[in-house]
């Protein structure tokens, strides 16, 4: 991975799972607004995170960092009005 632009997409072997491209590209955008606390007390299954606030969530780790830690499950937030070039998102369907 070059540290000035991320790898391409599906450029990296899939994980145990199979799935491409779960870290290291870009932070994802999420559609939650951020709490430090929700998960304390979310339903344990599906959470779709509180009703409002001043930060989104944002999920996993990007091309940027000197040494991808961030695994897709690590869990920040920024403002929503920022912009960075690490940031995209990941297209989901809810579950019903």
């Amino acid at each position: 991975m070059r540290p000035d632009r991320p790898a391409r997409v599906g450029g990296l072997p899939p994980n145990g799972y199979g799935l491409h491209d779960m870290e290291g590209i870009v932070h994802e955008w999420c559609q939650d607004w951020y709490d430090p606390v929700y998960y304390a007390r979310s339903p344990e299954r599906n959470p779709q995170g509180p009703p409002s606030g001043d930060r989104k969530v944002s999920r996993g780790g990007a091309w940027r960092h000197q040494i991808p830690v961030s695994r897709c499950a690590h869990r920040s937030s920024l403002p929503p009005h920022l912009r960075y070039a690490d940031y995209g998102f990941r297209v989901a369907a809810s579950e019903r």
